[in-house]
This record gives structure tokens, C-alpha cells and sequence, in this order.
């Protein structure tokens, strides 16, 4: 999609749980632009490529998506899903089922992402190993198709 529309752009797309709606409201389809620096530019009941290309190339060029390093904002979004990871670990003795699910889903994303971000940490063959665990069926054969493709971890 970020091919064909010509856009230089960070996207996420949100889990089948639909927990953006309740974030940033109940819109059919909808799009929010959001700012390196995690402010909301723009919010937009249908995104239409053409007003997203124009009002993407209309920012300051501090505002763009794109303008801090692509490196640092890696690194920094590395820190966060591993804070995350570990406190998505354990719930308590209390949780219930649904709790428990999602608690689980989260985690999985912030390895999954984990695993692409930063294949050189050492934990990554941990990741691998719990995401290709008890998860869905396309999941643990998404991760072990990971644990093929990338390169052995380098002996420290």
C-alpha cells in the first residue's frame, strides 16, 4: 500500500480486537496521522490517498513522520516493546480469561515486532521459541519460518 500510494510513512494497523475504535473513536474506516513526537496531526472519517499524500507533503519538515533517525526511533521503540514484553509477562491471580488473552496478544505482538527490530539482541531466540509455543496456528509458523530465515545470533 505504501508503494503504490507513494508514501514515506509509518503504518499501524490495529488488532482484530478493535481496541483502537475505543482509543480514538468508532469511524467505519478511519485513519489518524500521528507525529513522530506522538502528537494526533489529523484524524479522518475515510482516508483517501490523494488528501493523505498532500497534507503529508504540507508539514513542516520537523513535523513529518519520517524526521527523527531512523536508527534512534528503532531503538526507541526496541526499549519500549521490551518494557512492555516484560511486564505483559504474568498477570494475577485474579485475571480472568479475556484479561488473560489479551494480556497474551499484546505480548506477542511486542516480540513479534521485537524479533524484526532487533535480531541481533540475545533474547531473540527466546522470543522465537514462546511465539512458536501454544499460539495460533499462523503464528507458530510465522515464527518458526523466522527462526530459519535469520541469521544464527553472534556469539558474544
Amino acid at each position: 500500500m505504501l508503494e503504490d500510494l507513494e508514501l514515506d510513512v509509518e503504518v499501524w494497523i490495529d488488532d482484530l480486537g478493535d481496541s483502537s475504535r475505543a482509543a480514538f473513536g468508532d469511524l467505519p474506516s478511519w485513519a489518524v496521522m500521528i507525529s513522530s513526537g506522538g502528537t494526533i496531526l489529523r484524524k479522518l472519517a475515510w482516508p483517501e490517498p490523494e488528501s493523505l499524500q498532500q497534507f503529508v507533503k504540507g508539514l513542516p519538515t520537523a513535523e513529518r513522520m519520517h524526521a527523527s533517525p531512523p536508527e534512534r526511533v528503532r531503538a526507541k521503540r526496541c526499549e519500549y516493546s521490551l518494557k512492555r514484553a516484560a511486564a505483559l509477562r504474568s498477570g494475577t491471580e485474579r485475571e480472568r480469561a479475556a484479561e488473560r488473552r489479551a494480556r497474551v496478544h499484546q505480548r506477542r505482538a511486542h516480540l513479534a515486532y521485537l524479533v524484526e527490530a532487533a535480531p541481533e539482541h540475545a533474547s531473540r531466540d527466546a522470543w522465537l521459541r514462546e511465539l512458536s509455543g501454544d499460539g495460533p496456528a499462523y503464528q507458530r509458523a510465522w515464527a518458526l519460518t523466522r527462526q530459519a530465515a535469520l541469521p544464527p545470533r553472534r556469539q558474544r
